[in-house]
């Protein structure tokens, strides 16, 4: 089987499943329930506390200026989904997880800002886990 000819963790073993029409193993491009929480609660998030921000008069044309940046990262941490906070930090450790935070901050673009990881932010964040 596909898994004793890689080593594959036990968390992506999981997502492996047999395919019906097959009977071959296939990959499940479904979300965990915590994966499910973490994309609604940043999507939430953005919806809610971000967006109203896009029309701004302190959203230049060069970005927003350091107070809307500075007001913006303050609404991320006071609702625990700051990059860098203990329990976003350990969310963040696998590739899902970062895409589906990515992907619920990209619904504005002034979530990545928010949430602390548009570029170089982002860079820093791969950095912390991988060495």
């Amino acid at each position: 089987m596909l898994s004793s000819v890689f080593a594959l963790s036990s968390r992506t073993a999981a997502r492996l499943g047999p395919n019906a029409a097959t009977g071959r193993r296939c990959i499940s491009f479904a979300l965990s329930p915590s994966e499910q929480e973490l994309q609604a609660r940043v999507t939430e998030f953005v919806a809610e506390k971000v967006i109203p921000y896009e029309q701004d008069e302190r959203r230049t044309s060069h970005g927003p200026t350091d107070g809307l940046r500075n007001e913006l990262v303050g609404l991320a941490r006071e609702a625990g989904l700051l990059s860098g906070l203990p329990e976003i930090h350990a969310a963040l450790k696998s590739h899902v997880t970062r895409a589906i935070f990515f992907e619920a901050a990209g619904y504005s673009m002034l979530g990545p800002i928010a949430l602390n990881i548009a570029a170089p932010d982002e860079g820093a964040l791969w950095e912390e886990t991988v060495y």
